[in-house]
């Protein structure tokens, strides 16, 4: 028995010697491969998370691989030489279909790869539907002399099928996106978002502190007036090191930088998005360009100061005008969802933070019913080529990119979205007035001006005018029961183009004037008359509202003809709380003018001095 316990301590003994060996050539491996001690750092403009929203797939083409791929500054590869790229992350949305999924590094989208790795599935390493982590078959060492940029790319092979099984945030940045369709061919999306890969980096040298400026969102406009110019940054940590401050320096035209001190928490690694706010000293209004700097100020110094600057430029001007946000709904009684959110809208107009909403609603975007116009139809195009009810836009504005018409799945992304264009400068004015009523005829002729305080406020500037009504008893809406009253509903455009007349200036002011024959059936205690001034372009895109407003007709109902003098033989001023300003100061007020026959109207208006 002794005996037989002998043997198996030598046999035991035997066994952790070899398990020594095994393990110290290991070691001495790593160590020439330069990884055992090594610090890591990851390259990823999403963080290395995965995003599961907005999956990316293959489109048309006969091509069965589908890659993306991000692009890392060439200053900013450099900084590392010395260091290897052990392996890329990447994410996937979805794994059906998918054969093989790979990662490489190249200095070109189309170029050979200086590092690459396919994982074929097995039993024991499948591929995942969240991060896949993939090591390189040979690191690849970052040369002293590296030039260029560095392409990190992830993608798979799929066997069947329009596979989207690429994932991506929706936070732009220059160079995080670009997409090889199964057409063969490379289309950059940065525009969209970011691709949600990471490489893996280690070294014994990585530096410590480098920030880099992956984009700025620079406002058009800078009402000087309000003396606030608020950039957005887009920061992203490639050190070692915390970033917990840094230096903003904003330098507008050929004025001295203005200077403000950060705080931050920004692990390596990763990202942080904030404003900066300044007042800029700009001397007159126009184009001018602006620069932004960041430099980290935590003791430690930027090894690549080349990727801290974005440049643009701004529009200057001395002031703007109130702004009431056209807001579209696209309905129809056949959609069994909308009057849930129909509910919301008219709910949250009540609230007087939106008393500057106007809300109109056109009836198409799921089949049609008794309400639904040609034009209609026509604003379909905002959609970019789709359609669904309820559907709902802000000024025609981008919510998303490429996105305009979106469904509010809470009220939150409804009144967000309203409370954004609320805050966004209008730069012209739109004043509305009753010139001519004849109630025999039931024609009315209404008068449009206003004027602007930029040079150019749109491509191809167009002015619209509609008529809407309330309180038109349903025939058949779906889950809205037997008493649902359609609002906001546009009965009349006074375009055949639908999308507005061509608009013209002169002295930076306008005037337009149209006639509308108001059908028997219109119910003039509940119509406004709209009126909006816009771009007119080409594309989904191209259609902004600059800025609108409304006029209540319930009045004609109860007045007998109406034929206004243009003269205007008095002004009076109150102020937004209606009580009476002799002498205004620089403010917004309520301008009502009063003309020679006796009629009036009020507009707000901005009165400097």
């Amino acid at each position: 028995m002794k005996e037989s316990r002998t043997m198996e301590c030598d046999s035991l003994l035997n066994i952790i010697k070899i398990m020594k060996k095994i393990i110290l050539s290991v070691i001495v491996t790593l160590l020439c491969a330069g990884l055992v001690n090594a610090e890591k750092l990851y390259l990823s403009y999403t963080e290395g998370k995965n995003y599961t929203g907005a999956p990316m797939g293959s489109g048309a083409g006969d091509n069965m691989w589908i890659d993306m791929a991000i692009k890392i500054p060439g200053s900013t590869i450099k900084a590392m030489a010395g260091a290897k790229i052990t392996g890329v992350n990447g994410s996937c949305t979805s794994i059906a279909d998918v054969e093989t999924v790979r990662a490489w590094l190249r200095t070109d989208l189309e170029g050979e790869n200086l590092a690459e790795h396919e994982l074929v599935p097995t039993q024991l390493n499948n591929i995942k539907k969240g991060i896949n982590k993939l090591t390189f078959d040979t690191p690849w060492e970052i040369p002293a002399d590296f030039e260029g940029d560095l392409y990190i790319g992830f993608g798979y092979k799929y066997t069947s099928g329009n596979a989207r099984g690429l994932a991506a945030s929706t936070n732009p940045v220059p160079g995080g996106f670009y997409l090889r369709r199964a057409d063969g061919n490379w289309y950059d999306y940065s525009y969209k978002g970011s691709a949600c890969i990471e490489a893996v980096v280690e070294g014994d040298n990585l530096p410590s502190v480098n920030i880099q400026l992956s984009r700025v969102d620079f406002p058009e406009h800078y009402v000087m007036s309000k003396g606030e110019y608020k950039p957005t940054l887009v920061v992203h940590n490639f050190g070692l090191n915390k970033m917990i401050s840094a230096d903003i320096d904003v330098q507008v035209g050929d004025a001295e930088p203005i200077t403000q001190r950060m705080a931050f928490d920004v692990l390596p690694g990763a990202m942080e998005i904030f404003d900066v706010a300044v007042n800029p000293a700009v001397a007159e209004a126009g184009k001018t360009d602006v620069k932004v700097t960041i430099t980290p100020v935590d003791r430690k110094t930027d090894v690549d100061m080349a990727n801290n600057t974005c440049t643009g430029s701004v529009i200057a001007a001395t002031h703007d005008y109130p702004r009431r946000v056209l807001s579209e709904e696209f309905t129809t009684e056949m959609c069994g969802n909308c009057p849930e959110v129909t509910g919301w809208i008219n709910e949250k107009l009540k609230l007087p933070e939106y008393q500057d909403v106007i809300m109109v609603c056109h009836h198409s975007g799921y089949k049609t019913d008794f309400l639904t116009n040609a034009w209609a139809t026509t604003y379909l195009n905002l959609y970019r080529g789709g359609s669904f009810a309820p559907g709902v836009a802000a000024d025609r504005a981008q919510r998303e990119p490429d996105e305009i018409v979106f469904f509010p799945e809470q009220e939150e992304m409804l009144t967000d979205w309203w409370t954004e264009r609320l805050a966004t400068p209008a730069f012209v004015s739109v004043d509305m007035a009753v010139k001519s009523w004849n109630p025999d005829t039931r024609e009315l002729t209404l008068a449009v001006s206003g004027e602007k305080s930029v040079d150019s406020i749109a491509q191809n500037p167009s002015i619209s005018v509609w008529v809407i009504q309330d309180n038109i008893a349903a025939q058949d809406q779906a889950s809205g029961g037997k008493d649902y009253k359609h609002n906001h509903v546009c009965k009349y455009v006074q375009s055949e183009n639908h999308w507005g007349e061509p608009l013209t200036f002169e002295n930076e002011q306008y005037s337009y004037e149209c006639t509308i024959t108001l059908e028997a059936d219109y119910v003039l205690e509940d119509m406004h008359a709209v009126a909006f001034v816009s771009e007119n372009g080409t594309g989904y895109k191209k259609h902004q509202v600059c800025n609108a407003n409304s006029l209540s007709l319930s009045n004609l109902a109860s007045v007998a003809h109406i034929s206004m003098n243009k003269e205007v033989v008095s002004t009076e001023y109150y102020t937004l709380t209606g009580q009476r300003v002799i002498e205004p100061e620089d403010g917004l007020y309520i301008c009502k003018q009063i003309y020679a026959d006796g009629s009036s109207a009020a507009v707000k208006r901005i009165i400097r001095k």
